[in-house]
């Protein structure tokens, strides 16, 4: 295996590095308490202050000493401890550093059988990204926030495969998944970022059994199950196992254009259906049930607040029957 897979294998409990000169966020005092309305309002005025003009996207990626974070299991768990909506004060990105953000609604259907965001759904920001913009396996990743009344937002990051889609350059031609496989066979030692990462979640974060992801590439929903977007808390959690966004194929475009992605995507317009939400409640089910829709609300932006501000936290309670 490569040292670019395993680094891969972490991208989504490990995105930041100490960095200079990155963008500043300004969220008000009193944002926590806000509805979700009004915090993806002041969220979107951040993304807007400042976009990038199409003709000069940023493509510079962060220094090679910089992965160097990436086998450090103390500071991997700031992705789970750190529920902000902005990264931690003189942080920033290393991998998946480029994207588009948008607003979203996520519109669940009224027979969900699960709970807290799997019921109510809810309104947030969806971002979009490549873990590297020079790697030619193109590694899609998606960042999902969904905002809640009152309290810390929910969130989620999905993937299909840690390993990329290959010489498929079209964006939506993958289902994306809070479960992945690892790069390389199952039972295979792990690699050291793959270690750095079972680790920080088996070794330092607080709690019990419970109170960590099963394994460095199951990224639970427990929490999310737990409250629902209008900030109340849920008495008897059904939570899924494994949550699908099936991208709308009519949003495919030619897998071998070569142009940059952000192009492609800041064409979508808002109203669009941009993902099906299918769940599975246990493991051992073969097809996920369809609860909800994915819609995007706004234009999508490339901008210094989405690559340089935006937090996605990542969920640490395990799943429970």
């Amino acid at each position: 295996m490569t040292v670019w897979n395993a680094l891969i294998c972490v991208t989504f409990v490990m995105t930041f590095v100490v960095a200079v000169g990155r963008v500043n966020g300004a969220l008000p005092a009193n944002y926590m308490r806000m509805s979700a309305n009004q915090k993806q309002d002041v969220l979107w005025k951040q993304v807007l202050r400042n976009p990038y003009p199409m003709n000069r996207l940023p493509t510079v990626g962060p220094t090679a000493a910089n992965f160097s974070k990436l086998f450090v299991p103390a500071f991997l768990k700031t992705s789970f401890t750190w529920t902000g909506d902005e990264m931690p004060p003189g942080r920033a990105r290393i991998l998946h550093n480029y994207g588009v953000v948008c607003k979203v609604d996520l519109d669940v259907f009224s027979d969900s059988p699960f709970s807290g965001v799997f019921s109510t759904g809810g309104v947030g920001v969806l971002r979009l990204s490549l873990a590297q913009l020079s790697n030619d396996s193109f590694p899609v990743g998606v960042a999902l926030k969904i905002l809640v009344d009152g309290r810390n937002s929910q969130n989620f990051v999905l993937v299909n495969t840690v390993e990329g889609q290959g010489t498929n350059r079209n964006f939506f031609a993958k289902t994306m998944r809070n479960i992945f496989p690892p790069a390389g066979p199952y039972g295979r030692e792990l690699n050291p970022a793959e270690k750095a990462f079972q680790q920080a979640i088996f070794e330092n974060l607080p709690g019990g059994p419970l109170d960590h992801p099963a394994d460095f590439n199951n990224v639970p929903l427990y929490e999310q199950a737990a409250v629902g977007s209008d900030g109340r808390n849920v008495s008897t959690v059904v939570a899924p196992y494994e949550i699908s966004l099936r991208p709308n194929p009519a949003l495919a475009y030619d897998e071998n254009d070569p142009a940059d992605f952000r192009r492609h995507l800041v064409a979508i317009p808002a109203g669009t259906l941009l993902y099906t939400v299918a769940v599975k409640r246990t493991l051992d089910e073969d097809d996920g049930t369809v609860i909800g829709q994915l819609t995007s609300r706004s234009a999508m932006v490339a901008s210094p607040y989405g690559d340089e501000v935006l937090f996605f936290n990542h969920a640490k309670k395990a799943w429970q029957a």
